[in-house]
Formats: structure tokens, sequence, C-alpha cells
């Protein structure tokens, strides 16, 4: 049956064609495609079926010429009969029968002998093609169980590298969760000092806000003091000027009206005097309400400071906690892929 390129191409793949090729003794190192295969195939095909043709021919006549030679020398017997008449004639038949008979049965046993020579030949033939086939088979099965044993081997350190690779994910994980655990044991510690010291700031602050109390209390403290002070002078002053008045009036009418005027002089200034004395006094208490308003304003301003500062802390500790807990995670992700990636691909 003739086969054509394309159908050795859609039935056998490219590996398949070259070992065809191989077992055709053809030079595969030129044919980069499997058309160029296919031909080289087919080519080589016909040639070597014409050589066997050609071959068994040549037996044919090796085994055909001893076969005529020998009929050749059969030596003819003629009867001696006239040679005329019916007798002759039919005696040149029967000779001539007996001589084609003869050489029909030559020509037979020629043939029997080339087909029994040919067969002997195709038999060995068969057998060495059998042995060689043979041969092949229990190569090929050496071939197949020493792939099978290899990839038996390459499955083996595949998994082999697959569990180390599994532990050492596993070792990487637990190092990432014990790097975490102890990165949020080391934050906690920090935000636990950190609130700790936002505390003893706040006593702080509480402290000087009660020591400003007791300050602006003391102040006012003074200043009713002073006050009263300042009313028992301009009572006494006022007592004097009345025992001045009473004393000048007895001794000294004539410098009544002067005393008089020097003491309603005295009396007006003391009046201006204690009015700028109370308008002083007014002003240092607006001061310091103004101040003591300013205090607290400022106590308030660093209440919510270190509020602010708490917050702001825990804030940063969590952004801080979170960019740790996503550089661990990306860690994990990435480099662990790189390393499978890098061993496994190169």
């Amino acid at each position: 049956m003739e086969e054509f390129p394309d159908e050795l191409i859609a039935r056998y793949t490219r590996k398949e064609l070259e070992a065809m090729a191989i077992d055709l003794e053809i030079d595969t190192m030129s044919l980069s495609t499997k058309a160029q295969l296919a031909d080289a195939i087919i080519e080589a095909k016909t040639k070597k079926e014409v050589a066997a043709a050609e071959a068994g021919l040549a037996e044919m006549a090796a085994v055909a010429g001893p076969a005529k030679a020998a009929a050749e020398k059969v030596p003819k017997v003629k009867l001696q009969i006239g040679g005329k008449g019916v007798l002759a004639k039919r005696a040149a038949i029967d000779e001539e029968s007996r001589s084609m008979h003869k050489k029909a049965l030559v020509i037979q046993k020629a043939g029997q002998n080339v087909r029994q020579e040919g067969a002997v030949q195709m038999r060995k033939r068969v057998s060495k093609m059998h042995k060689a086939i043979d041969a092949q088979v229990e190569e090929n099965q050496r071939s197949i169980k020493n792939f099978d044993q290899g990839v038996e081997e390459i499955r083996t350190e595949i998994d082999k590298e697959s569990r180390s690779m599994r532990n050492k994910s596993l070792a990487i994980q637990k190092a990432g969760q014990n790097i975490q655990q102890e990165g949020a044991k080391h934050m906690g510690e920090r935000v636990s000092e950190m609130l700790k010291e936002i505390d003893a700031q706040v006593k702080e602050n509480q402290r000087s806000i009660k020591n400003f109390d007791h300050g602006v209390k003391e102040i006012r403290t003074e200043i009713d003091k002073e006050s009263r002070s300042m009313q028992k002078k301009a009572l006494a002053i006022q007592k004097a000027g009345q025992n001045m008045r009473q004393e000048g009036a007895r001794h000294m009418r004539e410098r009544v009206s002067e005393m008089q005027k020097a003491i309603d002089a005295q009396v007006e200034e003391n009046q201006r005097s204690i009015k700028n004395f109370d308008q002083g006094v007014e002003e240092i208490r607006t001061d310091i309400d103004k101040e003591s308003r300013s205090m607290r304003k400022k106590a308030l301003a660093i209440q919510k400071a270190g509020q602010n500062m708490r917050q702001d802390g825990i804030k940063r500790m969590r952004k801080n906690v979170g960019d740790f807990k996503a550089e661990i995670d990306g860690f994990v992700k990435v480099d662990l892929e790189k390393y499978v990636k890098d061993f496994y691909y190169g």
C-alpha cells in the first residue's frame, strides 16, 4: 500500500517520524520540519522496496539458470518411423508431446526449487527480522523500565523537595508569626510606656493648675487684706480729721477755715486715692480673672493636647503595627514565591 507525506504527517508525531527515519538510516540533522521527514521516509522506503525486488529477481534468476541448463541437456529420443503417413505424423506428435511434457516437468521442478529457495530465504529473513524486532522490543522494554525507574526517582525527589519546601514554608510562616507576636509585644510595651508618660504629664499639668489656683487665691487674699488695711487707714484718717477739727475748733478757731480747707483737700485727695486704689484693685482683679481664664484655657489646651498626643500615638502605633504586618505578609508572599520560582525554574 503506497503512503503519502500528508498521511505520515497526520498520523505520526515528529518524534515518531524521527524514530522511523533513524530505523531507515536517514540523517535527520538537516531535516527541520515534519514534511521534510515524511518525504525522506517515503523516498527511503521506495528505494528499499526497489532494492528488495531487484535482489529477489536476481535470486530467482540464479536458481532458474541451472534448471534451464538441465532442461536443455535432456536428450531427445527420436523413433525410427517413416517420414510420411499417419503413423509418422502421430509418432512426431507423441514425441513432441513427450518433449513438451518433460520440459514442463523440468520447468515445474525448477519453479518448485525457486519457490522453495525463495521460501527458505524469506523464512531466514523473516526469522532475522523477528529476532531484530524481539531484540528491539527487549531494548525498548529495558528503556521503558529504566525510564519508569528514572521517572519514579524524579517523582521521589520532587516529593522530597516538595516536603522540604513545605517545611521551609511552615518555618518561615512560624518565624513570621513569632516576629509579629514579638513586634506586637514590643509595641504593646512601648504603648504602655507612652500611656504612663502621658498620664504622668497629665498629673503634672493638674498639679501645675492646682498650684496656679493656689497662687491666685493667695493673691486675692493679699488684695483683700490690703483693701481692709486701706479702709482702716481711711477710717483712722477720718477720725483723726474729726479730732483735729474738734481740737482746732476749741483751740484755733481762726485757723478752722484753713484747717477745714486743708482737711477737705486731704479728704478729696484721700477719696481720689481710694478711688484710684479701688480702680487699681478692680483692674488687678480683672487682670487676675483674665489670667485665670487664660490659665484655664491653657490647662484645657494642655489636656486636649495630651489627649491628641495619646490618640496620635495610638494611631501611629497602630499604623506601625499595620505596616510591620504588611511588610511581614509581603515578605512571606513575595520572597517565598521568588524562592520557589528560583528553585524550580532557576
